[in-house]
């Protein structure tokens, strides 16, 4: 069974806004604790979770969703890549990612071919409708998580 453990909050010192113009005071880091195993037990955290608050309770920053650092997947921990000469196995052979689903911004971008402009709108239509189903699915972890 998954709890949430209190959410850590801190009051950021000097926050700049985000792309749409809004200020999140407060940072926040969030857990997920499963209690079958003691906190000294590498299981013990499945999920550590980190957003921006905005002076609301409304979760912040670029697309408005709690950004998840670590997920522990069985006994895969999965975390992101280091921002200094970042390599994912999988995502160089291929086997991971579809080649349309590869990120083309970024300073870190396997060779592809490019989308044409059907693809390209097809793929923004679909990020707009993962982005709201993703709020969606988090209205109720969000509103537990809020700051006090």
């Amino acid at each position: 069974m998954l709890r949430l453990e209190e959410p850590y909050n801190k009051l950021r010192i000097d926050p700049t806004p985000d792309w749409q113009g809004r200020i999140a005071p407060w940072s926040q880091d969030i857990s997920l604790v499963d209690d079958r195993y003691s906190p000294a037990d590498e299981h013990h955290i499945a999920l550590e979770a980190h957003c921006y608050r905005l002076a609301n309770g409304k979760v912040g920053g670029a697309t408005g969703l709690v950004d998840p650092k670590e997920v522990l997947m069985g006994n895969t921990l999965y975390v992101r890549l280091a921002y200094k000469e970042p390599h994912c196995a999988l995502c160089e052979n291929g086997d991971m990612i579809p080649l349309e689903g590869r990120f083309y911004n970024s300073r870190y971008k396997p060779v592809t071919l490019p989308l044409s402009p059907l693809q390209r709108i097809r793929f923004e239509l679909l990020k707009r409708y993962y982005i709201r189903r993703d709020r969606w699915a988090q209205r109720g972890f969000v509103r537990l998580s809020m700051p006090k």
